[in-house]
């Protein structure tokens, strides 16, 4: 499975790579990103709490980035995750992120404001993905680029205070997985 998804994706991005433009480039991986992100919703359990009640949507936010909510507007439209829709929805910096799911904190321009962001969110049992420099402790997955490929690298410790199941076959994709303990 890990290589069939990797070979695919592979594909896409050298076939994109290969067209010599730096705004085609930057198109492919933002859609590379919001596939993974509408993907992270099928491996990953809620608590009972947290699950989308019947007929109710997976609520999937973006903190501070238009463009790429809607590009992944256009990803996930008409898509389900076990019957649920999906729901994209465009945050500022600072909202709230306790009635999302998954949260999509966009590079910014600092770490600290990576760090507040996550910290804002703690303890509602949300997917938290970044793209900071490196992996912030309170973070769930995080992005990062790899010989211009999209990798992800999963913080199961905090994943457990957030009371998520990440499923094994998704840790299996990631390009590395912190598994110790909390403290």
């Amino acid at each position: 499975m890990k290589a069939r998804v990797r070979g695919a994706l592979l594909a896409v991005i050298v076939l994109g790579i290969g067209c010599g433009n730096a705004d085609a480039q930057d198109d492919l991986e933002q859609k590379v990103k919001a596939a993974f992100l509408f993907n992270f919703l099928k491996f990953v359990t809620w608590p009972p709490a947290r699950a989308p009640e019947d007929g109710r949507p997976y609520v999937m936010c973006v903190v501070d980035d238009e463009p790429f909510t809607q590009t992944l507007a256009q990803v996930v439209r008409d898509k389900t995750v076990s019957g649920h829709p999906v729901q994209v929805q465009d945050r500022a910096p600072g909202a709230s992120l306790r009635d999302c799911h998954l949260a999509y904190l966009a590079p910014g321009p600092s770490m600290q404001a990576t760090e507040s962001a996550l910290a804002g969110a703690a303890g509602a049992g949300i997917v938290t993905v970044h793209q900071a420099d490196a992996a912030v402790p309170s973070g769930v997955i995080r992005f990062f680029l790899d010989q211009q490929r999209v990798r992800f690298e999963i913080n199961t410790v905090a994943a457990q205070r957030e009371n998520l199941h990440v499923s094994s076959r998704l840790m299996e994709l990631a390009e590395r997985v912190q598994v110790s303990t909390p403290p």
